[in-house]
């Protein structure tokens, strides 16, 4: 779920004391609110801002999107969104499975956990006997490998 912040929606101010105070600002008004709230919601934001980021990096785009004038990507292209070039998903999907087939079977077996049967990374350290950020590290390195693949 996307949040609707945007960067001039969080400010820190210092009071008379020069403590800190952390504000929203709702529709040009200051809402004083405690430093957790700030956090988590800044926190939100940023998360947002990053997932962004991977996202363009990546070349990705959804239909819902809104270009800069307002219009949503599935209106213009002109395609019905619940109809979306299917052959193309079915390709795609395709060449990700053969991917994910052609690596060894570690690779495979903790690929398939983490995406297919939704696994946790910590569920797999623990049953693997290793540590999790190990198993972040090999997703990483495991994901890096189909990506390169499917440019070829």
């Amino acid at each position: 779920m996307e949040n609707d912040y945007q960067r001039n929606y969080f400010w820190i101010c210092p009071d008379e004391f020069g403590n800190k105070k952390y504000y929203f600002n709702i529709k040009g008004n200051l809402v004083e609110v405690t430093k957790e709230v700030f956090n988590v919601c800044y926190s939100s934001y940023k998360k947002q801002l990053r997932d962004q980021k991977k996202d363009i990096n990546a070349n990705l785009i959804s239909l819902d999107d809104v270009n800069k004038d307002g219009v949503m990507i599935s209106d213009f292209v002109g395609i019905d969104p619940d109809y979306i070039n299917d052959m193309y998903v079915e390709n795609q999907i395709a060449l990700v499975m053969k991917c994910i087939n052609e690596l060894n079977d570690q690779d495979r077996d903790l690929i398939t956990n983490l995406l297919i049967k939704e696994k946790t990374e910590r569920e797999l350290a623990q049953f693997l006997n290793t540590s999790q950020p190990n198993i972040h590290k090999r997703k990483k390195t495991i994901l890096k490998k189909i990506r390169k693949n499917i440019k070829k």
